[in-house]
């Protein structure tokens, strides 16, 4: 279907998937993440687990990681790739995130601010962006949304899709759960931002203190997450996000130039009990 302008809510028509949070509580849920880079380097692999409980708080949710397991070894510029983070959320009625509490005490002020955001994004793709939501299947909506990074906020252009019905896990197959999609890339009008943000991500230090927005000739930034939920619940079965980052750069005094592209996929999928 051609993009549209994403409306809040679409009615409840015979044929429509509508979206309810409703965890029930409390509930524990085991959890495993793979995630995934693949650049020039090679393709570099990290398996975590975790524990996530949710319990009523008065009228709000309190949503907790705890018991993150993570491999000795790995290195520290990956591990933000499997938010391997003990926190604890706390959650309004409509599923709304209201505060994020990180649990390790040892990390900076600057790693909590950066992890609390990490978060804050994926609490919205998982559920916040969903909750109250009725969407035909197989139509596509588009909407422009704000996103908070380091170098300020910038607008992202976002395809939002419900695709169909599907087994909530390889154990069933009856067609309980929904598999949902969104597509996210920067607007053109901030390019030269999010263009600053990959080359950030991408150079080493020494090499992004000479970066010089017009030596770009080409950047890409496209993340795309599939969840696999409940629909009378949105508690989450399955999550992956896939993002895309390339960065062309012309040569600067005799050197070649860059062209650098990198790969990251982290999968998440949750097994529920109360």
């Amino acid at each position: 279907a051609p993009l549209e302008s994403m409306p809040a809510a679409v009615g409840k028509e015979p044929g429509n998937v509508t979206l309810r949070f409703a965890w029930p509580a409390p509930v524990e849920g085991r959890c495993a993440t793979v995630a995934r880079r693949i650049d020039a380097s090679g393709t570099q692999v990290i398996r975590t687990t975790s524990r996530v409980t949710a319990e009523r708080d008065g009228d709000q949710l309190r949503v907790d990681t705890l018991d993150v397991s993570v491999p000795s070894g790995v290195p520290a510029d990956l591990l933000p790739l499997a938010e391997p983070w003990a926190a604890e959320r706390l959650v309004d009625a409509q599923g709304r995130l209201l505060r994020v509490q990180v649990l390790d005490s040892k990390v900076s002020e600057a790693e909590r601010t950066a992890i609390t955001m990490r978060i804050g994004q994926r609490w919205q793709s998982m559920v916040s962006a969903w909750a109250g939501r009725s969407l035909p299947l197989d139509a596509t909506y588009s909407a422009t949304a704000p996103e908070q990074t380091v170098e300020g906020p910038v607008r992202l252009q976002i395809a939002i899709r419900a695709d169909g019905r599907v087994p909530c896990d390889v154990r069933t197959t009856a067609t309980d759960c929904v598999r949902l999609r969104i597509l996210s890339q920067p607007t053109a009008g901030d390019a030269a931002k999010v263009a600053r943000l990959v080359a950030r991500e991408l150079l080493s230090a020494d090499a992004f203190m000479v970066y010089e927005p017009s030596r770009v000739r080409g950047f890409a930034s496209q993340t795309t997450v599939v969840l696999i939920t409940d629909p009378a619940t949105l508690l989450p079965r399955r999550l992956t996000e896939r993002r895309t980052l390339q960065l062309r750069i012309d040569p600067l005094l005799g050197d070649d130039g860059l062209d650098l592209n990198r790969q990251d996929e982290m999968t998440i999928a949750c097994r529920w009990s109360r």
